[in-house]
This record gives structure tokens, sequence and C-alpha cells, in this order.
């Protein structure tokens, strides 16, 4: 009777543990398959990278394995590219905001003449 009753007992727990799942963690945007330089302090550069971002705060960069770990609004797959968290490009030219547009049609006059 013992032996039975440790059975169910048994089988009971092994089917609710995997029964219950890890719920996936919300994020507002997903990068995967990236090439991703980390710049943390190892230099780790990762072929397919994953970077996981809530709000305007990155809140995961790892490897695109862990991608069932979240579940995003929007998915980008960068295969291909290369991402940098964190990176602010502060490199402008302000005078040259103004001029924007005026060249836009340099290539077909370029063509043409």
């Amino acid at each position: 009777m013992f032996k039975k009753t440790l059975t169910v007992v048994s089988l009971s727990v092994a089917s609710l543990v995997t029964a219950v799942s890890v719920a996936a963690e919300n994020v507002d945007l997903l990068i995967k398959n990236a090439t991703v330089l980390t710049m943390d302090d190892d230099r780790r550069v990762l072929e397919k990278g994953l970077v996981a971002v809530r709000g305007n705060k990155i809140v995961a960069v790892s490897d695109s394995s862990d991608i069932k770990q979240y579940e995003a609004k929007k998915v980008i797959d960068a295969e291909g590219g290369i991402v940098m968290p964190g990176m602010i490009n502060t490199h402008t030219h302000v005078s040259m905001a103004v001029f924007r547009s005026l060249a836009d049609d340099v290539p077909d006059r370029l063509r043409r003449y």
C-alpha cells in the first residue's frame, strides 16, 4: 500500500512540475540574431546576440538562445547587422541640419548632365 501511495504521489508531483511553465518576461523591443558589441568589461562580441528593451531601458544583452525568456511587442531580426547597446551617436554637424534636404536631388542632376 505504501509503495502504491508513494508511486501515485511521485507521479502527481512530477506531472505538476512539468506542467508549470516559466512566464516569459514582457519587453517592448527584442533585437535578435545581431552581432552584438557589448562594450562590457570583457568586450564580448556575441555573434548571434539578443538585446531586450523595456521602455527606454536595456534590460538584457545575451545570446539569442535566450529568446524564449522574452515576449516582445516588436521583434527585429538583425541578422547580418551590428548592434551596440547603449551607443549614442553624438557626432553631428548642427549647421548641416538646415541644409539637409537641399541636396536630395544631386544624384539625379549628376546623371542628367
